[in-house]
């Protein structure tokens, strides 16, 4: 796991690097948070945080920094409905190795418990004593008869859909800053994803991502199509299974709208073939690779030319 401290000297070095070559115009070389924006010195290194993407419960790992603020907000407000969200799914499907909170009726009480699907999707009925009313849960277990039909109800899970889809952005957002720094980021453009971060139940991005199967690996591709001129992000989230969950989430670049883009997904085809570039190398200190970034996202040029 990377240090805090190595991983903003890192940033901050980024940071020198733009001034320098006049692509950034901060005044100072204070850590700027790629959420809210705000600035951090180096002596308030202790108000920042590692920031995992996807989160570290969905098998992600630490890959950038955010204020303390942020992450916190982040971790209460958008990511637990994405886990939830996963969750449910695997429940849905019975995968095996999955785990729920029901609750079993029983003459006008409730018993909660859980249900564990084992190999085989073979179901087992556990019955806490901790979360219920110790009387009524012996009541319950005197009365079952081998042979008796169960009924069991799920637990209500807290799943906002439009939170899921901001946890899904923020996401693919600190994975295109993990790799490219602040070298367009800041740009006005992504103030919507921003405010939407910042605002998840508010609808200021279109959904631009997909939970379909790709088969892709997990990364950062260009695509050059004028139609969707941006960046794919592919990554995978996997909680508690075996089992995998695949996004591909689309960021444009400032010369894209993004309702235009999403008029283009919205009306897209399956199995349509979409060309997208690999993209390799260092985009944090290596001044080439930057320049050469900036030129192809504030044009149309077909290809991105850089120093692998």
């Amino acid at each position: 796991m990377p240090q805090i401290e190595s991983l903003y000297n890192k940033y901050i070095t980024h940071i020198e690097l733009l001034r320098n070559a006049n692509i950034l115009t901060e005044m100072n070389n204070d850590y700027i948070c790629p959420i809210c924006l705000r600035k951090f010195s180096k002596e308030q290194i202790s108000a920042l945080s590692l920031e995992d993407a996807p989160q570290d419960s969905l098998g992600g790992h630490k890959i950038a920094i955010t204020c303390k603020d942020c992450n916190n907000s982040c971790g209460h407000n958008i990511d637990i409905h994405l886990v939830n969200f996963l969750k449910r799914l695997d429940e849905i499907d019975f995968v095996e190795g999955s785990t729920r909170r029901i609750e079993i009726p029983d003459n006008g009480r409730k018993i909660n418990a859980m249900l564990e699907v084992g190999n085989n999707k073979e179901l087992k009925v556990i019955l806490p004593q901790k979360i219920n009313n110790p009387q009524w849960l012996q009541e319950h277990i005197n009365n079952i008869k081998e042979g008796n039909v169960i009924d069991i109800k799920n637990q209500k899970v807290d799943i906002d859909m439009k939170k899921v889809s901001t946890a899904i952005l923020k996401n693919a957002y600190i994975i295109l800053f993990s790799h490219f720094g602040y070298s367009f980021l800041l740009d006005k453009h992504y103030d919507r994803i921003r405010e939407q971060i910042k605002n998840p139940s508010r609808y200021i991005v279109p959904d631009l991502w997909t939970k379909q199967p790709i088969n892709m690996q997990d990364g950062i591709y260009l695509s050059n199509d004028n139609r969707h001129r941006g960046f794919f992000i592919i990554y995978t989230c996997q909680y508690k299974t075996d089992r995998k969950h695949h996004f591909c989430c689309f960021i444009p670049t400032p010369l894209m709208p993004y309702e235009f883009a999403y008029h283009f997904f919205d009306e897209y085809q399956p199995n349509t073939p979409m060309y997208m570039q690999t993209i390799n190398g260092d985009f944090l200190t290596d001044e080439k690779n930057i320049k050469a970034l900036n030129k192809w996202i504030y044009s149309w040029d077909m290809k991105l030319k850089y120093e692998l």
